[in-house]
């Protein structure tokens, strides 16, 4: 559990309202084989949300702790939810506080122990919160014994948010190891910008520089903190941070092991508000270094081995640890110092093992033991075909002996004339040995014979079929029918003609077959000729041939109709010889110019002009005149002062066809004005702060002031805001502005501050 935590809430109270300067909670530290990554995310300041941001875990590590911690701007209970996780905010987990800030407002820091719920394979995050919750950061300690030791360290405020400046005292258990990098991940919030409401942040006498305006994982005025992880003595920069010294803007994360002396336990931090005000912000930090705290190095030897043999693990350095712990990579383990192992399974294992001295220090070694499988020995049949030996090949293995026979080598030939029964050993290329039996049979020559199931007619002319018949051979089988049919035995709806089948067994052997005939009697071959593209309003002539009568989708019988369509359309006709049928299409296609690209509907605003895009050759007629600049061309500018609809007709130069389309340019006029100084004078002349201008569509005006409270709301908007908060003048100063309406484009929405001039 994190330490120091009762002592430190035994009295906060009477210390931390009026302190400026304070050892800062020491919440959790701790010495580890691994690495720790922080991530966050904020919402706009007072507001509620949902944001993502991106950690590290280096794969195959464990997760050693996770605390997700939230800051609290004012009064109230709340919840967040991390992935799929809903963790509540309330007294029961507010580590520090309660603060004061510059507005009174009581505050605190909360921090839920999520380490349960932290997937090591998962990276990504996404998190949901806000007021008055609106500061998150998620802090991973993961665990991985090939990572070297480091110290992690998680310090929480315990002061007010009303100073100008904060010094915080970071006191660790661990030596710092300067010679490896050294990070300082800040996390704070309510900075709005860099001019007035930043934070310079110094750490042991040195400027590092100042944190301000938004994290690229946070809305406006609310928190920055270090997006970062830390493994193997080094820091590597996630988001918008960089793994340096210096801190700018949204990069709060800082590389300090310049400024830390070798060996010291301790680093000062000083916060101080830009602004020179009121105004400090900061909820925690989080310190990774490397641990000096180092074990000597074992040594280990291990032999490879074929599945099923044992294997042996051997710690040889002769150094006087006080216990080996054995990882041997399928889950398996063992506390001895020199030990036997026999893996289940074959393939590479990467064996770890880690070793604590005396004086509790640890250090580990990898090494990589390979369980070799046996050869697993596969027999295949093939030859024998009329006239040629069987060939017995051999795969899974290098080496090969073959009895009866005392033969050696991956494939033999042999002559069957009964069933023999064949004993190979194989040998792999690492020695591994195994053994199978294999009953060679010799296989009956193929012969087949094609049988006609029944022949094609003319009422179903794809009704033929046709049956092989085989003995003999090994399968599976392969049928391969000419001049088309399926790949087996049975080849069904066939229509007339002549066919045969080449049969290929599992060995290769082929056999062709004799030919066979499908007899039918003949349909009706009708066709219907015709144009098959024509001009919007054309009538033309399709006539059909190839049989006695006929029978149109349009009702008509007859050898030829007459058609108008006034849009594509297929035509069919069924031609009759007595009982036989066949029949026709023909799709007649409506001319329309080709590639025609004008747009059909335009929006622009009162005073635009259009370039409207006829893009084919032929002649334009556009109407009407007003607005455009040609009515002859194929590309005039339009000018129109309200929305018109303008007609074109197109003769194309290709096929001649006349076509009518129609362009709807729509003008949008809306004037809007918005003071941004209004004046209460109490003379009750002209006292309201009103938007001017129109016509807009569903308006709505709200009025905030600087903290975030809605105080007014209408959707008359000429009429405003009398400047009056229940029935009193308000008081001067900056206001904020929400104003929407919809328009042809879409929604529209303008905001800002304005100012309250009183006299």
């Amino acid at each position: 559990m994190p330490k120091s935590l009762v002592v430190f809430l035994g009295f906060c109270f009477s210390i931390c309202f009026t302190s400026t300067s304070w050892s800062q909670l020491d919440f959790y530290e701790t010495t580890f084989n691994g690495g720790v990554t922080v991530g966050g995310w904020s919402p706009e300041v007072f507001g509620t949300g949902t944001g993502n941001f991106s950690i590290y875990i280096e794969p195959g590590s464990s997760i050693l702790v996770a605390y997700l911690v939230a800051g609290r701007l004012g009064p109230g209970d709340g919840n967040v939810t991390l992935n799929s996780f809903t963790y509540p905010l309330d007294l029961s987990n507010q580590i520090t506080g309660p603060f004061s800030t510059l507005y009174g407002d009581p505050c605190g820091v909360h921090v839920v122990d999520v380490t349960n719920d932290i997937d090591p394979a998962i990276t990504n995050y996404e998190i949901s919160g806000g007021t008055p919750y609106q500061d998150f950061q998620l802090i991973v300690f993961y665990e991985n014994p090939l990572l070297s030791s480091i110290v992690g360290a998680i310090f929480l405020n315990v002061v007010n948010l009303n100073t100008a400046s904060s010094q915080w005292a970071l006191n660790f258990d661990n030596a710092i190891v300067n010679a490896d990098e050294v990070a300082l991940s800040f996390f704070n919030s309510y900075q709005c910008d860099m001019a007035s409401d930043s934070e310079s942040i110094t750490v042991n006498g040195t400027l590092l520089g100042n944190t301000g305006t938004q994290d690229s994982n946070s809305g406006w005025c609310t928190g920055t903190l270090g997006n970062f992880y830390y493994q193997n003595a080094s820091i590597q920069a996630l988001g918008d941070d960089d793994a340096n010294q210096s801190v700018n803007a949204g990069d709060a994360l800082s590389d300090v092991a310049a400024l830390v002396p070798n060996g010291s336990t301790s680093i000062d931090v000083l916060f101080q508000h830009a602004g020179g005000n009121s105004d400090n912000h900061q909820w925690s930090i989080v310190a990774a270094f490397g641990s000096s705290c180092q074990a000597a190095i074992p040594t280990i030897v291990a032999n490879n081995v074929c599945l099923g043999e044992e294997t042996t693990f051997v710690e040889e350095s002769g150094n006087p640890f006080a216990n080996w712990s054995w990882n041997f990579g399928d889950q398996s383990s063992s506390s001895d110092q020199n030990t036997f192992h026999t893996y289940s399974s074959p393939g590479e294992y990467t064996v770890i093992l880690s070793v604590t001295d005396q004086d509790g220090c640890i250090n580990n070694i990898s090494s990589t033991v390979i369980v070799y499988d046996q050869p697993q020995i596969q027999i295949a049949l093939s030859g024998g075909c009329e006239g040629e030996p069987y060939i017995l090949t051999a795969s899974g293995a290098e080496n090969y002996s073959w009895n009866p026979g005392n033969l050696s080598g991956n494939e033999i030939e042999v002559t069957l004339e009964e069933a023999t029964i064949f004993d190979i050993y194989g040998t792999n290329e690492f020695g591994c040995e195994s053994t199978i039996q294999f009953e060679a049979v010799p296989v009956p020559a193929m012969e087949v014979e094609l049988s006609v199931l029944s022949n094609s007619t003319c009422e179903d002319p794809d009704s033929g079929s046709i049956e092989a018949i085989l003995s003999g051979g090994l399968g599976p089988f392969n049928f391969e029918w000419s001049p088309s049919g399926t790949v087996t035995s049975l080849n069904s709806q066939l229509a007339a003609g002549t066919y045969f089948v080449t049969i290929t067994d599992s060995r290769g052997c082929i056999l062709v077959s004799e030919p066979v005939e499908i007899i039918q009697t003949g349909l009706p071959l009708v066709l219907i000729s015709g144009p098959d593209v024509i001009c919007s309003g054309e009538t033309i002539t399709l006539s059909a041939s190839g049989a006695d009568t006929y029978e149109w989708s349009t009702g008509e019988d007859g050898t030829s109709i007459e058609v108008s369509p006034s849009e594509n359309t297929t035509y069919f006709v069924v031609g009759n010889n007595g009982s036989c049928e066949n029949s026709d299409s023909i799709s007649i296609e409506i001319s329309e110019p080709s590639g025609w690209s004008i747009n059909e509907e335009y929006l622009i605003e009162l005073g635009q002009s259009i370039q409207l895009d006829g893009n084919l050759a032929g002649t334009y007629t556009w109407s009407p005149s007003d607005g455009l600049s040609c009515i002859n061309c194929a590309n005039p500018i339009a000018s129109p002062t309200t929305t018109t609809l303008y007609t074109v007709i197109f003769e194309d130069a290709l096929t001649g066809c006349i076509s009518e389309h129609q362009v709807l340019i729509n003008v949008e006029i809306v004037l809007l004005f918005i003071p941004n100084v209004v004046t209460l004078t109490q003379d009750g002349l002209n006292e309201s702060f009103r938007i001017e201008g129109g016509p807009f569509r569903n308006p709505r005006l709200l009025i905030y002031n600087r903290w975030g409270n809605l105080l007014f709301e209408t959707t008359d908007p000429l009429k405003g805001w009398n400047l009056k908060i229940d029935g009193e003048p308000a008081a001067g100063g900056t206001y904020y502005y929400i104003f929407s309406y919809e328009s042809l484009s879409g929604n529209k929405s303008k905001e800002g501050f304005f100012t309250l001039l009183k006299d």
